[in-house]
């Protein structure tokens, strides 16, 4: 997947996790918070505590330069193993697609951010419905910051919502969700070998390990929190 980069109109904040807490309350009361959930067992140890979480306006002031306060903020808590590259990881503008589950009957729009290295990337997912959350309402080309954290460090940049990343995600859309027909697409025998196959593997199985997809990408879609109405 190819990603877009704003290196002259968005740059990388970098705090440590210790200075970050001590500005902002709303970050420490979260991640406590999360501490607390209980897990999945069948999550891939590197990957259970990876999170998105959705933050109303303001939320994370203390945090964003003074341009962006009053902004909605999408924050993304990865293993500490990722620590090294967030602030590239951070700038990228999120690649839009369309993921079918493996019983081929759901078909759902997904945006993500590529982190780790060449050698073993790894595809962070996030679903439309869940940002569409943060860019609801934006007007030619706002930016939506984003916070991510792993290991000791807290980076914030963000990506560019313009006309042509809303057009990507209208064009998606247009072919998931309740638009999906797959008897349009694949035939009885099709669709009966990949119930067979989702008996086997679950429907959603990125949302339980890191998943090879029949391309070779390997993608993981981490839970989705909504602190909005505790603001």
């Amino acid at each position: 997947m190819t990603h877009v980069y704003y290196p002259s109109t968005i740059t990388a904040t970098v705090f440590s996790r210790e200075d970050a807490l001590h500005r902002c309350s709303g970050l420490a009361f979260i991640l406590k918070d999360l501490s607390t959930r209980t897990s999945h067992g069948n999550v891939d140890v590197s990957l259970e505590r990876s999170s998105c979480i959705l933050t109303s306006c303001g939320f994370f002031d203390s945090l964003l330069p003074l341009e962006w306060e009053g902004k909605k903020v999408l924050t993304m808590l990865l293993p500490s193993e990722h620590e090294a590259t967030l602030e590239e990881v951070v700038l990228q503008e999120p690649d839009t697609f369309n993921l079918t589950s493996t019983d081929l009957q759901h078909n759902g729009t997904y945006h993500c951010w590529e982190v780790g290295s060449v050698a073993e990337r790894k595809s962070i997912m996030l679903t439309h419905g869940a940002l569409r959350t943060l860019i609801d309402g934006r007007g030619g080309e706002e930016i939506v910051p984003v916070i991510m954290i792993a290991g000791a460090k807290v980076v914030v940049g963000g990506f560019l919502v313009d006309d042509i990343f809303l057009g990507n995600a209208q064009a998606a859309g247009s072919s998931s969700g309740q638009n999906w027909r797959p008897i349009r697409v694949y035939g009885d025998e099709e669709l009966a070998v990949a119930a067979s196959e989702a008996k086997r593997l679950g429907n959603f199985p990125w949302r339980e390990c890191l998943f090879r997809l029949r391309d070779g990408e390997q993608c993981f879609e981490p839970r989705v929190f909504d602190y909005r109405d505790d603001v």
